[in-house]
């Protein structure tokens, strides 16, 4: 893998893209390693003895590979079938990608595509959806040069990356709603309750959300 392949691949991760390919790569394996170990302890909490079993939707394959080491690790899934990863790390929409050992299971799928079996009742639903990062600015500082409203004169580039910015935003807040309502349409029991998570520390994505989808009803 070339160098700007690797800048590509941190600049869709919002990480630093300065520095030999070396050290691109260790950014990205850190990245990697925090992203699923945040994943298999939120699932680790959701699996209190209210719960018979927790199901983690994730869209991308290769991500489950991690996922399912640590689920192991803490004793949620049995090693008895390996993870079907695809070549390319695609989501592969409603094919199983784990074992199910009675408490958890892994499903490779995009969260809007994903209905619970018609026999299941899903009683609560930890809803960690993609989001700008912002809430990672003090660890990955380059989250943050893009904001929206910077102060002062902005070069013709800054203003670009503005409104590339503004668009990622948008699209962000777009999927967001959509999985949200997905889950309180389509997933969750009556009665039953969902988290709304993120790591923004923007109000469009956060409470905005939350109330936009209480104004519906």
């Amino acid at each position: 893998m070339t160098v700007e392949q690797l800048k590509d691949m941190c600049r869709e991760q919002n990480l630093k893209v300065s520095g030999k390919k070396a050290l691109l790569q260790e950014r990205l394996r850190d990245s990697a390693s925090s992203t699923t170990a945040n994943q298999s302890g939120e699932t680790s909490a959701t699996r209190k003895p209210t719960y018979d079993k927790v199901v983690c939707i994730e869209s991308n394959a290769k991500r489950t590979v991690r996922l399912r080491e640590n689920l192991i690790r803490l004793g949620h899934l049995e090693e008895s079938e390996p993870v079907d990863v695809n070549v390319d790390g695609e989501a592969n929409v409603n094919a199983e990608a784990g074992s199910v050992a009675s408490r958890a299971e892994i499903v490779v799928s995009y969260g809007q595509d994903w209905f619970p079996p018609t026999d299941a009742t899903v009683r609560g639903v930890f809803l960690d959806v993609p989001c700008s990062a912002t809430g990672l600015g003090k660890k990955q500082p380059d989250v943050l040069q893009t904001q929206i409203g910077i102060v002062g004169t902005r070069t013709a580039h800054q203003n670009a990356k503005a409104t590339n910015y503004a668009k990622k935003i948008n699209a962000l807040m777009e999927l967001q709603h959509t999985l949200l309502t997905h889950v309180i349409d389509n997933v969750l029991e009556v009665g039953g309750v969902v988290v709304y998570s993120t790591c923004s520390v923007l109000k469009c994505e956060s409470e905005d959300q939350i109330h936009r989808v209480l104004n519906l009803n």
